[in-house]
């Protein structure tokens, strides 16, 4: 499998690092994904928005935050599954104590910066088992 960040999800990862309650977020990514160990899985997880393409689906889930252990304290991550390809793209990630929801036109920029990142080759590979470790700043 191969994992990339959106721009924007690379900024939101980056902010929440710097902040004493978020600061394992990385880390908290990387074992969301490890736990599900296969694409198989990772399409399957909790919720899939919109409509499903024959290999490909927008999902949401919750993360865990292994700092703060309470249900609003954790995180909500978007992202695509390209299911064929093996490709995961992390679009969103954010805060649940400082964001409640996003709105369904948020849910739907969140997306459409997705695949505007991936036509202009400005997604980012990172490695899942290396904390997010960046591979490669273009996509292939």
């Amino acid at each position: 499998m191969k994992f990339y960040l959106t721009q924007r999800a690379n900024q939101e990862i980056a902010k929440l690092s710097k902040k004493a309650a978020t600061k394992n977020v990385q880390l908290d990514i990387c074992a969301f994904f490890q736990e599900l160990e296969t694409i198989e899985r990772i399409r399957n997880v909790d919720e899939t928005l919109g409509p499903k393409g024959k290999n490909t689906s927008c999902k949401k889930s919750r993360l865990k935050n292994s700092i703060n252990k309470e249900k609003s304290g954790g995180y909500r991550i978007y992202f695509l599954v390209f299911e064929g390809s093996g490709v995961v793209v992390i679009s969103s990630v954010y805060s649940k104590k400082e964001i409640k929801n996003y709105y369904k036109d948020e849910i739907k920029r969140v997306f459409m910066q997705a695949n505007e990142d991936l036509k202009n080759r400005m997604l980012i590979q990172v490695d899942i088992l290396q904390n997010l470790h960046v591979i490669s700043n273009k996509a292939k």
